[in-house]
């Protein structure tokens, strides 16, 4: 399914995070489970994360985006 448009207050940097999370997650074919599960961030987190639901980059520190790249 498409994805929802990002609020339009959300900081630029954030929504470059959001979008590049975006992409990747589409194309490694991810469900949100399987990124909770990967990352030890939560289901719910990672629904927020990807609909700009974060105030600032800074909340969000992905030090394990390279499982997102792992077969």
């Amino acid at each position: 399914s498409p994805w929802k448009q990002l609020p339009d207050a959300l900081d630029p940097r954030a929504r470059h995070l959001v979008v590049q999370l975006r992409r990747l997650k589409d194309h490694r074919g991810l469900s949100l489970q399987a990124l909770a599960s990967r990352t030890g961030y939560s289901r719910s987190s990672w629904d927020r994360y990807l609909n700009g639901r974060v105030l600032h980059a800074a909340d969000v520190d992905f030090h394990h985006e390279d499982v997102l790249f792992e077969s």
